[in-house]
């Protein structure tokens, strides 16, 4: 885990971690696709909004004696990725369109270590990128001759 994530006690509800009490699983449903995780998981950043969201969301429906299901009005796919790396730590995203929407997310979410990774992630693809293209233009003849090399 990134230093940016820190842990969390667990809540006096909860037990601890792998007991396997049906209390520590939360069902969301984010962008009408369903998502089953730990209450760990999710406070793997205790200054995360979702930790917060956690933190207060009861587990249980008193009326009906159900689990309830937390939902999120954001985009199910991104979230995809924010669950992985609250699990892991890590992005494994090489796309820079992709991890600058991770960061939307990561903003949304109050995740500074996420958005961190994505900026760096993305500062990595774009100077790869450009030195791609320095090595690209330099070996050109075009290039070449401009600079009074081989071939003027």
């Amino acid at each position: 885990m990134t230093e940016s994530m820190k842990q969390v006690a667990v809540p006096d509800w909860q037990e601890a971690p792998g007991n396997d009490r049906e209390d520590d699983w939360v069902m969301l449903r984010v962008g009408g696709q369903v998502f089953e995780t730990s209450r760990n998981t999710l406070c793997a950043d205790k200054d995360s909004m979702l930790a917060a969201l956690v933190l207060r969301h009861r587990p249980k429906d008193e009326k009906n004696n159900k689990n309830s299901v937390i939902r999120i009005d954001r985009d199910g796919q991104r979230f995809a990725h924010v669950l992985n790396y609250l699990r892991s730590g890590t992005v494994w995203l090489r796309n820079v369109c992709l991890l600058r929407e991770l960061q939307e997310e990561a903003d949304f979410f109050c995740l500074a270590g996420l958005n961190a990774l994505c900026e760096e992630k993305i500062q990595q693809i774009e100077e790869a990128e450009d030195s791609k293209w320095s090595m690209h233009r330099s070996a050109s003849p075009r290039h070449k001759k401009r600079r009074g090399g081989e071939g003027s």
